[in-house]
């Protein structure tokens, strides 16, 4: 009655329960569709929480260390000039995630108008990928400088790309953007 189905949509399981009641002829396509709608509507309504922080930094942190090694494997040497750039490479590749991660972590916090969360780590460990990904390919060519610049630029781009993932309402419950 007023319009909302006689069921309740408690778990996740129960779409599955549903098409099998839908095969046994239990319920018709209108009743189905109903409850499609209804749980579609109860996930758009909630929102998504990492369960475990620690996880997230945990596995970003080896994230981190692979990309380490990538970069300054990427040089195939280390001694002469392929020894410079791997030192370069891997140099630059701390650089460039950290700033990004400390230009995310303090844009979320004055701008991100989550009240609820004292300090956002999943905008830290998400600034600091983008970071990874924005000096992957000039990690052994550009100084130091030009990587912690680098990075805040990527940290820009994370915080933009996810602002307008979210105003044009596409899901993306990492926000990996």
């Amino acid at each position: 009655m007023n319009g909302e189905p006689q069921y309740a949509v408690t778990d996740p399981m129960g779409y599955d329960n549903i098409a099998q009641k839908y095969k046994n002829g239990e319920w018709d396509i209108l009743r189905v569709h109903q409850f499609i709608k209804a749980y579609d509507t109860k996930l758009i309504d909630s929102s998504f929480t990492s369960q475990s922080p620690q996880q997230v930094v945990l596995g970003t942190l080896i994230l981190w260390v692979g990309w380490l090694l990538f970069n300054g494997g990427s040089s195939f040497g280390s001694v002469g000039d392929a020894g410079v750039s791997a030192s370069r490479a891997m140099m630059n590749s701390i650089v460039s995630p950290a700033s990004a991660g400390l230009v995310t972590f303090a844009l979320e916090q004055k701008l991100g108008g989550n009240t609820n969360l004292r300090y956002n780590f999943g905008a830290l460990t998400n600034g600091i990928l983008a970071g990874l990904v924005s000096i992957t390919a000039s990690c052994d060519r550009v100084h130091p400088w030009a990587a912690f610049v680098i990075g805040g630029l990527g940290a820009f781009v994370y915080i933009g790309a996810t602002r307008m993932m979210a105003k044009l309402k596409i899901d993306d419950p990492l926000e990996a953007a």
